[in-house]
């Protein structure tokens, strides 16, 4: 018979009181366990559908066990159910009602007891204890202990079931409101964009110049803007290459979807980190609120991550994984997102020399310069200038209504 009503009175007690009834259940549990010389114990809720949810199962060494490893008598649990009352089989393998049955048989039952746990709407749930070993191990006195500690606990555990309720209906509601965001700056984008697309002239919009040097830049995006191909572009600063990537994107088949730019020099880490693969509530002091990245973001879509040079190694790894497959986690969160997006980098023309001194990863450096368009300066395309010189020239007069000869 089961010993200890006072030890199990007050773990019950504490459930009821605590907070943290995830932590609790297992604990009253190994207590349940240990006061009735029980093998295995399992607390199962009942779903919207009438099914058996698991909640916690627990095996005489106090450690977990996984479902579908518990196996048990659905027979005695269904019983129960329908009664509303404990039961207890002593020896399930010579009982009439039960020794046929082929989980009974295959589980080789002996000790059973199992009670219902209760609220207002009926039985929500049970409580269920065996022993493999030994049979007459449980009588009813321990069924009589079982059920009202099952009282007892029926509070905490549908306090803890309607929680876990309340934190997943707020999860969604979050989710929903940050597609709806989404969906807005998406649109936002897009006007944005189409402004720009009737702001920029025939050809090559506002890349200008005619050297051999643009004649082989312009082959070469004409070459590589419809594939997907990751392209690193470097060039000195000033040299147009944002220009470059935006007619990358303009030629491309991703020319309806996101563009999104995002200048690497220019955030610390930490905020790098959550501009690019976004970040959970609570993920890092000031999270308030659930943020999508650039990555998720720009789906189906172009990223430019201009100065890829200057960002930390630590991010440099996270790079390379979005990189090779697509995959990423946001700050905070364990869940594995994919993205379908084509990455366009570009760098000074020091960023060989920076992986020479362990500042960038070489494997990250080979992924990003799958195509690898080189900027020359204005230096070395000084026939270029005219060009450049009337183009801005027209700009600025049509914008200050100025007649310039």
């Amino acid at each position: 018979m089961m010993s200890g009503p006072r030890a199990l009175s007050e773990v019950g007690k504490a459930l009821v009181a605590g907070t943290d009834v995830g932590k609790m259940l297992p604990l009253a549990m190994d207590k349940v366990i240990e006061q009735a010389g029980a093998e295995r114990g399992m607390i199962m809720v009942y779903g919207d559908k009438g099914e058996l949810l698991f909640e916690t199962a627990r095996a005489l060494d106090s450690k977990d066990i996984e479902m579908p490893e518990f196996q048990v008598s659905q027979t005695i649990i269904q019983r129960v159910r329908e009664s509303g009352k404990y039961e207890v089989v002593r020896n399930a393998l010579a009982e009439d009602q039960l020794k046929s049955n082929v989980s009974i048989v295959r589980l080789q039952l002996l000790s059973v007891a199992c009670a219902p746990l209760r609220d207002a709407s009926g039985v929500f749930g049970i409580i269920y204890i065996d022993n493999r070993r030994h049979e007459g191990r449980f009588d009813d006195g321990t069924g009589e202990l079982l059920a009202e500690f099952a009282d007892l606990i029926s509070v905490a555990v549908r306090n803890a079931l309607e929680h876990r309720r309340l934190a997943e209906r707020t999860r969604q509601l979050e989710s929903e409101a940050a597609q709806k965001d989404l969906k807005l700056t998406r649109q936002a984008e897009r006007w944005r964009r189409l402004e720009a697309e009737l702001a920029v002239s025939k050809g090559y919009g506002r890349i200008k110049g005619r050297s051999p040097a643009m004649m082989e830049v312009f082959k070469l995006i004409d070459k590589v803007a419809a594939t997907d191909a990751t392209v690193l572009i470097l060039g000195e600063t000033g040299t147009g290459k944002e220009l470059i990537v935006r007619e990358l994107h303009r030629r491309s088949l991703r020319r309806d979807q996101e563009f999104v730019t995002l200048n690497s020099s220019a955030l610390a880490e930490q905020l790098l980190e959550s501009e690019l693969f976004g970040h959970e509530k609570g993920a890092f002091t000031g999270a308030d609120r659930q943020k999508i990245g650039y990555f998720e973001y720009a789906g189906g879509g172009t990223i430019f991550l201009d100065e890829i040079g200057k960002i930390s190694k630590a991010v440099q790894v996270k790079l390379l994984r979005v990189v090779q497959s697509g995959e990423f986690n946001r700050l905070g969160s364990e869940q594995i997102r994919k993205t379908d997006v084509r990455i366009i980098a570009a760098a000074g023309p020091d960023l060989p020399e920076l992986i020479k001194q362990d500042k960038f990863f070489p494997d990250l450096y080979f992924r990003l310069k799958v195509i690898e368009i080189r900027v020359p300066p204005l230096r070395e395309r000084r026939i270029d200038i005219l060009d450049i010189a009337g183009y801005f020239r027209e700009r600025y007069a049509k914008r200050y209504n100025k007649t310039v000869h």
